[in-house]
């Protein structure tokens, strides 16, 4: 059976590979729409209600975390989300780690909410049904490798009054450059 999936970043030549990957490489997942902005990728994920979206955090109008806001929001939305930045990659994150999507999650609960950053760890502690010990934990162990293996130089563009950022304060200043950006 096949599958759809949209494909929302503002960088044209990312989107062109994509789309050309999933026409021509991938026949089980086709290509319903682009979008280079968030409000369109908002149109194209209510026309289509596509299986797939590929979302770039950070894009004009709307960003990846406005977009993700929404989705969780209405239930009628069954669409698995890929997310993507230009700018994580810079911090060498492990992807794939169970401790980058707690992460992932305590930047989003703080964003659009005041949190004290333990009571965020709590409740994701019992979405994720683990102990609030043990994402506080990843996230410090997380934040310290992004430290250890990112360059100085990337750190003190986004972070430039610590070289060794706590996770409290990294996630501070996530939020921040998130909203600044929105």
């Amino acid at each position: 059976m096949e599958k759809t999936i949209v494909i929302a970043d503002d960088n044209l030549d990312y989107c062109n590979n994509m789309n050309y990957f999933f026409n021509n490489i991938n026949n089980e997942i086709r290509v319903v729409g682009i979008a280079h902005t968030g409000q369109k990728t908002l149109e194209l994920i209510e026309m289509y209600a596509p299986d797939f979206l590929i979302l770039d955090l950070n894009m004009p109008n709307k960003n990846g975390l406005e977009i993700l806001e929404k989705i969780d929001r209405n239930e009628n939305y069954k669409t698995k989300i890929i997310i993507t930045s230009g700018e994580i990659p810079k911090f060498n994150f492990n992807f794939a780690s169970q401790f980058y999507h707690y992460l992932f999650l305590v930047i989003k609960k703080l964003l659009y909410r005041p949190f004290v950053l333990n009571d965020a760890y709590k409740e994701i502690a019992l979405e994720q049904d683990i102990t609030a010990k043990n994402v506080k934990w990843g996230i410090k162990k997380l934040v310290t490798s992004m430290v250890r293996y990112a360059s100085k130089e990337v750190l003190s563009q986004y972070i430039s009054y610590t070289p060794s950022p706590s996770p409290k304060v990294f996630i501070s200043e996530i939020i921040k450059l998130t909203r600044k950006k929105a």
